[in-house]
């Protein structure tokens, strides 16, 4: 999985490949981390080519690591 934090929130992003429907998608999962509590937001499939964008307009930022 390749972790991502979402600019206007803090929230974290993690998307990884699935099966899901008969298709191969990518998923992501937004959360938070408060401490060493993690919150789990929302998890949702992504439509072809939104992650790219999202990552083009600086919305979600790639974290090294």
């Amino acid at each position: 999985m390749k972790p991502f934090l979402i600019t206007e929130t803090g929230y974290f992003i993690a998307v990884s490949a699935v099966s899901l429907y008969d298709r191969h998608r990518d998923v992501m999962v937004a959360y938070a981390l408060r401490g060493e509590d993690i919150s789990v937001i929302t998890v949702h499939p992504l439509k072809e080519g939104q992650k790219q964008k999202r990552i083009q307009t600086g919305r979600w930022r790639k974290i090294d690591g």
